[in-house]
């Protein structure tokens, strides 16, 4: 009788076990299955949406950042993420919303702000761009291509003399840098021309 009982007991943890490893084969997997045992919990929907960000699949994704949203307004990641998948979508405005938001919640969020001057930047917003590069740097003085992509817009705009130090500045972090490298050789060229 004994035996019967441990065997028994030894078949329901291996059913067990097989519908863990199941569940804990992938992240998407895993990730609805916490949405599935607890939809209340918004930081199960922003992983569930980041492991359907991981998977390609964007609508998806979008749908879960905005049910944590929905869930807590406040979730500053929550926008980020919305705000990349709005981008990978090709929806810039937005995009540039969702970071705007998540930089409003956490002011000091290096990743949202530093999307944001990008994103600005592909909208045409020079200025805001570049505001939101010399933040990302206060912020982060050691994001090297905070200072590149800062160089890139000065040079674009025929701000020689700004971008040079921007390109000087991504050097002294990451000497090794091949494209700075070659725009502070152009503007030095253009330079001995003028």
């Amino acid at each position: 009788m004994k035996t019967v009982f441990i065997l028994i007991i030894i078949a329901m943890l291996s059913v067990n076990s097989f519908a863990r490893n199941y569940i804990w084969k992938d992240n998407v997997a895993l990730w609805e299955d916490v949405v599935d045992n607890s939809p209340l919990k918004a930081r199960g929907h922003s992983y569930l949406g980041t492991a359907y960000a991981t998977e390609g699949l964007t609508d998806r994704s979008v749908e879960q950042f905005q049910t944590a949203i929905s869930l807590e307004p406040d979730f500053a990641e929550a926008h980020y993420n919305l705000g990349i998948a709005f981008g990978v979508k090709g929806m810039l405005d937005k995009e540039i919303e969702h970071y705007q938001i998540a930089v409003s919640l956490k002011p000091d969020f290096v990743s949202a702000n530093y999307n944001l001057a990008i994103a600005y930047n592909s909208k045409g917003l020079t200025d805001k761009a570049i505001r939101q590069y010399q933040k990302v740097i206060r912020l982060n003085p050691a994001l090297v291509e905070a200072y590149y992509n800062l160089g890139i817009i000065y040079l674009e705009n025929g701000f020689f003399n700004e971008a040079k130090r921007e390109f000087e500045n991504t050097l002294s972090l990451n000497p090794s840098h091949s494209q700075a490298w070659l725009f502070l050789n152009y503007i030095n060229r253009l330079s001995q021309q003028l």
